[in-house]
């Protein structure tokens, strides 16, 4: 009967022991599920340090990270300390950091790649009781392990303290711990690893993206600044709208900055338009009709010599000559400026075009050519229609500069909300004409954030800039026309009054 008894026992003992195992080991799996999921440093070395004391039933344990030849103090974790009244203990933890060396048990550890399992740590002569003396807390048992990649590489160093019994009472940490938490922190080194080089791709994506907007802006010295501003006001709005994860803010920031991207692939003398004629385009002009003057004075000069006109008719016919082209000219160049073009000023530039001249060859030639003309008749700012194409056809240059971009998975839409800025609800915007049900939200926020910069920009060579509340009212003429997005433009005039949307400088 004992016999039968003691195996009885025995079996219990094995099937609590495999039961335990088994506990162990879906835990053990979780634990490397939630380690590999998680990109944030901060959180992944908070989770790390939590999982190890919840294996060795720690009090407390701190993680330090190798940065260089020097560990730094970056997560600490402690019951016993949490539960006190205030938040003295909270205060005591402050980021530090010390040399990878013998002088220090965590230093210690990491130099040597070597476990260090302390049953007393008072004993040990590395222990800063300083520390303790300074919390009121005694540390006892602890268990340090180093935190090393598949290189054999020291990442950081993972300090367990005071690990407690069933009871409650603190022992030394059982030498089963050891292995598990080393097994841990290979895992967590893997982890740690990973969350660096998703934070360093990070970091190289947006200093990449940001600089090329800079690049952008400073090939169009008068929008520069332009992407920038887009990017903030689009984030500012998708913000306050309360509809995005950070991921998704993080897309639109970045879409924002890369919305003209395709300004590269635009001809740089239609880029930086700022009149309807160049400066030697108009120049032009003008030693034309320095040419006309000429002509035709000494056509009337050639008539007086013959006797066909008095001397009276000819200095008269020289003043009106003068009076003339002067007036011609000064419509011109007044013309010249971008603005809105009404019926009667396109009726007198066509009377100037269609006079003609003589030129010093006897070759008979308009007042303005033709593609002078073209470009003054132009009713609405300063481009011409082939210009405007040009300028339009930026966003399949975007298009296709940005897919060339493998982006990662969290800026997959970047392409697209980038490229459909100009799309209007009404089906008339471009490049592909979109309706309201085929233009996502944030492609809308990014639609009204250009176009309210475009309306306030003061850099802007060939228009001054619009109040805020001018732009807003001509922004809410494109709502009720069917243009941008009611609850859009409402949210953007909101965080005017509330003075959050405002004009930003370059360098932002």
């Amino acid at each position: 009967m004992e016999s039968n008894s003691g195996s009885h026992a025995e079996s219990e003992t094995l099937a609590q022991k495999y039961e335990q195992l088994e506990r162990q080991f879906r835990e053990f799996a979780e634990i490397g599920i939630r380690l590999s999921t998680e990109f944030d440093l901060d959180r992944l070395l908070d989770l790390i340090l939590k999982e190890a004391r919840k294996f060795t039933r720690a009090d407390a344990g701190s993680l330090y990270v190798a940065e260089g030849e020097r560990l730094t103090f970056r997560v600490n974790q402690n019951d016993t300390l949490e539960k006190r009244p205030g938040d003295g203990a909270r205060k005591a933890f402050k980021s530090f950091s010390f040399p990878i060396d013998d002088r220090s048990i965590s230093g210690s550890v990491a130099k040597n790649r070597r476990t260090l399992n302390i049953p007393n740590v008072q004993t040990h002569p590395l222990h800063n009781k300083k520390v303790d003396r300074e919390l009121d807390y005694v540390t006892s048992s602890m268990l340090v392990v180093p935190m090393m990649d598949h290189r054999g590489e020291v990442l950081g160093v993972l300090q367990l303290i005071n690990s407690r019994d069933s009871q409650g009472e603190v022992v030394p940490f059982p030498v089963e711990s050891e292995q598990m938490v080393e097994s841990l922190s290979s895992q967590a080194a893997v982890s740690l690893e990973n969350a660096r080089l998703y934070q360093e791709i990070q970091r190289c994506m947006d200093s990449l993206i940001k600089y090329s907007a800079k690049a952008i802006d400073a090939r169009d010295p008068c929008t520069a600044g332009h992407s920038s501003r887009v990017s903030r006001y689009s984030v500012v709005i998708a913000t306050a709208l309360g509809s995005f994860t950070d991921a998704e803010i993080r897309e639109i920031r970045f879409a924002g900055l890369l919305h003209d991207v395709g300004k590269i692939g635009v001809r740089e003398q239609v880029l930086n338009k700022e009149n309807k004629l160049s400066d030697y385009q108009l120049e032009t002009v003008r030693e034309r009709f320095n040419t006309i003057r000429f002509s035709r004075e000494r056509e009337a000069e050639r008539k007086h010599l013959r006797g066909e006109i008095s001397e009276e008719a000819y200095e008269e016919a020289r003043g009106q000559i003068e009076k003339e082209l002067e007036e011609d000219l000064d419509y011109v160049v007044g013309k010249n400026r971008p603005g809105y073009m009404p019926d009667e000023d396109i009726v007198r530039l066509d009377k100037i075009g269609a006079k003609r001249f003589s030129d010093p060859a006897g070759k008979e030639k308009p007042y303005l050519t033709e593609f002078e003309l073209e470009n003054l008749r132009v009713r609405k700012g300063n481009l011409t229609a082939a210009e405007r194409r040009d300028i339009e056809g930026h966003v399949i240059h975007s298009f296709n500069i940005l897919k060339q971009i493998p982006f990662p998975r969290d800026l997959r839409n970047v392409v697209k909300f980038a490229t459909e800025h100009h799309e209007k609800l009404n089906g008339k915007g471009y490049p592909k004409g979109l309706t309201e049900d085929q233009i996502p939200l944030q492609s809308r926020i990014l639609g009204v954030a250009d176009i309210f910069d475009a309306l306030t920009a003061s850099d802007r060579p060939y228009k001054p800039p619009m109040s805020n509340d001018k732009a807003l009212s001509i922004i809410n003429e494109g709502v009720a026309d069917g243009q941008w997005d009611e609850k859009v433009v409402k949210c953007l005039a909101d965080l005017v009054a509330q003075g959050k949307v405002h004009r930003v400088r370059t360098e932002e």
